[in-house]
């Protein structure tokens, strides 16, 4: 509170504003470089962020076109970014409709992007049960 005060007291709130997009923004660029440097990060790797606090102002925006591999490369240039304004309410409802849809026939969860919805075959393979 009271640095966010005298930020605006020697700029204004615009100012104070665009600092917090930046500081965001550097945030989730020092989550994927610990992320990488731990070898977490695959080729198949998408990132989402969700919320309202990353969903607003420019940090979209400058995520988007400043976030970078440890190669330089630009996140976007070789993977996918999403920004959701409420994930787990996107999620849960994903989940509830279409659990079984993910995955594999007899591994449902766990599913992979951009493969086919598999949820006439798991009925299937239920109802012989």
């Amino acid at each position: 509170e009271g640095l966010g005060s005298a930020i605006i007291r020697e700029s204004n709130e615009t100012y104070l504003l665009a600092l917090i997009d930046r500081v965001q923004a550097s945030i989730v660029q020092r989550i994927v470089t610990i992320a990488e440097t731990e070898n977490l990060i695959l080729g198949e790797t998408s990132l989402g962020l969700t919320g309202r606090a990353i969903t607003t102002g420019q940090k979209p925006s400058i995520i988007a076109k400043e976030l970078k591999l440890h190669s330089g490369n630009l996140w976007t240039d070789s993977h996918q970014l999403v920004f959701v304004e409420d994930g787990l309410a996107m999620g849960a409802a994903v989940a509830a409709r279409c659990m079984n849809s993910m995955g594999t026939t007899r591994c449902p969860m766990g599913g992979r992007a951009g493969d086919r919805c598999i949820m006439a075959e798991r009925m299937k393979l239920q109802s012989k049960k």
